[in-house]
Parts: structure tokens; sequence; C-alpha cells
């Protein structure tokens, strides 16, 4: 599904006709921030804080290996984006995208794009994809570890529809996104219920030997 919607997503950046960049169609420009691992208390909550590995997996950032607390989101109140955000790796690995599924933190190897407007991460996620190769050289500094700052990332330019064909785009692939969104919410919840269960049955726990094989 991906797929269908970069392939509509094409046709439109194709069409635009103009090219604006990132700071001027973004609601805001984030970089994410680390609270202090010295304290655990800032770990462990209901707010996602999402690092390079969690974005290897999906479009839809829906899961996350840490979490922060309400001690540690307000230690960085300011760090915290909506749902519907469009994360991008800017330091070592460079060009991974991903949409927020909720208000989540991040660290400082991301940027994240606050859309102006609803609905318009969906036309973000294939565009700023579609700019890997250019972070890739701004990243390029000579030292050891690619970086691409804020203002450099700000200033890139991106092939930016009418308002009109941005209305026509969002209709045609919104229930692309939502269709990639329900399937990545079902396969966590599968996921979760594998491994609660699967301990048991190998414990003995669960006696599956009068379940009937058709």
């Amino acid at each position: 599904m991906e797929e269908l919607g970069k392939t509509i997503w094409k046709q439109y950046a194709t069409d635009a006709g103009q090219y604006q960049t990132i700071d001027s169609v973004a609601g805001n420009i984030i970089t994410g921030k680390t609270p202090s691992t010295k304290k655990p208390e800032y770990y462990g909550g209901v707010y996602p804080f999402v690092t390079i590995p969690d974005m290897h997996s999906s479009v839809w950032l829906c899961s996350t290996d840490r979490a922060l607390s309400d001690l540690g989101n307000e230690s960085q109140p300011k760090k915290l984006v909506p749902a519907g955000s469009v994360l991008v790796s800017c330091i070592a690995t460079i060009g991974l995208v991903g949409l927020t599924a909720y208000p989540s933190h991040f660290n400082q190897q991301i940027n994240a794009v606050v859309p102006n407007r609803s609905g318009e991460e969906y036309y973000l996620y294939y565009a700023l994809s579609a700019i890997k190769s250019k972070l890739l050289g701004i990243g390029a500094t000579g030292s050891a570890t690619l970086n691409v700052n804020k203002a450099a990332f700000s200033s890139i330019e991106i092939p930016w529809p009418s308002s009109q064909q941005m209305r026509d785009y969002l209709h045609r692939v919104t229930p692309v996104f939502e269709a990639m969104k329900t399937r990545t919410i079902e396969s966590i919840k599968l996921e979760q219920i594998r491994d609660a269960l699967l301990p048991k049955l190998l414990s003995g726990q669960i006696d599956v030997s009068k379940v009937a094989v058709q």
C-alpha cells in the first residue's frame, strides 16, 4: 500500500509546478532531545520516545522500544509533537521517515515536521522520503558521522501543489494511509497476544493437547 500511495504522490509532485522550502510549508520544525537517562523516573510511561531503530519497521510509528513518563514529558514539553507529525532522521542514519501515530517525543538525531494543516502529513511523508539523496549530500561534511542541522534541513525545497491539487491528492491518498495505520496497529496487537501466550504454552500453563485439529 505504501507503493500505491507513492505512485499517487509522484503524479501530484510532478504536476505541482512550484517548489517551497520545508520551513515555509510546515507549521513547525522541531529537533528532538533525550531526557536525562540518569533519571529513571523520566521513563516507562505512555509517551512514545522514538529513536532510529523504531523508524525501520513501518510508515506509522505505532510502537517504540522506550516511552517517557509524565515527568519525562514535563521535563521537555516543547519537544512533544502531535500525532500526524513527520519524523526524519538527520544524524548518522540519514533519511528515514515515519509518521507519529500518537503524541510523541524523539531523540536529537531526528527532526519533526509538524504539518501546517491536518492531512498534509500524507504529502510530506513522500516528499521528505524523496529528499534522502539531498540529505546525504548535505550531511557528508567530512566527519565520520553524517549530520544535517536543522537550518540546512529547513531550507531544502520540495515540490508543493496548489490548494486544489492538495485537496484532490488527500481525497485519494487518505484511505491508503488510514488502512496502513489500521494494519500496523492490528499487527502489533497480534504480536502482543503471541508474546503473552507463548511462554504459557511452553510452560504447560495452557493445555492444547485436546484441541481438535481440523
